[in-house]
């Protein structure tokens, strides 16, 4: 019975796609972080001093005292779920932060040795803020199957039909006062994503401008990021 319903439910729904603006991203320093109940992007980023550092979002990895690190996969219905790209990886980590700050939302773990192995990459250096271009690398959930309804148990299954894989978005950047903001379109799944110019890391997503609600109608700004200096001091005194 529960196999004709789900049935019935792919039958009588859509697929929509949350945004147009994303393409395709091969970016092996950007990978996926997935718990039990959540999950979003992380980065890898080079320090000198510190070796490899995994950077994310603090509320992506919240709750969670493991996840699974993956890069090359594409995550969706379970006739989608595999290895898609060549090099592809997953790895369990323990998630024990080196640093966290729930005001900024950031999160920094040292990079395990395995992880850093089979990503076969260096990771980001660190760029600083310029007006321009910029842009979104992450693990947006761009498409989706929907059913007109917004009860809880419908809600859910929603969310278990969506497509997740790499993609980046491209837009601009600038400064208001003390906070920097962007045009890139960025959605759920893009949490913990770099924001890149010049293929360097020059901050982290903070908070979106667009919502669930309203059908990722995008603002000008679509979010805010937190620039790269702001907690770069914090990464010098980090033990190693």
């Amino acid at each position: 019975m529960k196999l004709l319903i789900a049935i019935l439910l792919f039958l009588f729904s859509k697929e929509i796609y949350s945004a147009q603006g994303f393409r395709p991203s091969y970016e092996r320093n950007v990978v996926m972080l997935k718990g039990k109940t959540s999950g979003g992007t992380a980065f890898i980023f080079n320090d000198h001093a510190k070796g490899p550092l995994i950077i994310t979002q603090q509320h992506v990895i919240e709750g969670h005292n493991r996840m699974t690190l993956q890069w090359g996969h594409k995550v969706g219905p379970i006739f989608f779920l595999g290895a898609f790209e060549e090099g592809a990886y997953k790895s369990q980590i323990d998630i024990n932060p080196l640093w966290k700050d729930s005001q900024m939302d950031i999160a920094v773990m040292k990079a395990p040795s395995d992880v850093v192995k089979n990503c076969r990459c260096v990771g980001f250096e660190a760029g600083s803020f310029r007006v321009g271009p910029a842009e979104l690398v992450g693990y947006p959930i761009t498409a989706r199957r929907i059913w007109p309804s917004t009860n809880k148990f419908l809600w859910m299954w929603r969310e278990l039909w969506a497509t997740v894989v790499q993609q980046k978005s491209i837009g601009l950047v600038w400064k208001e006062g003390e906070e920097y903001l962007s045009d890139i379109d960025a959605i759920s799944g893009n949490s913990g994503g770099p924001v890149l110019q010049d293929g360097r890391v020059i901050g982290v997503i903070h908070l979106l401008k667009t919502w669930k609600g309203e059908g990722y109608r995008y603002k000008n700004p679509s979010f805010n990021f937190i620039p790269f200096h702001r907690f770069k001091t914090e990464l010098s005194t980090l033990r190693k």
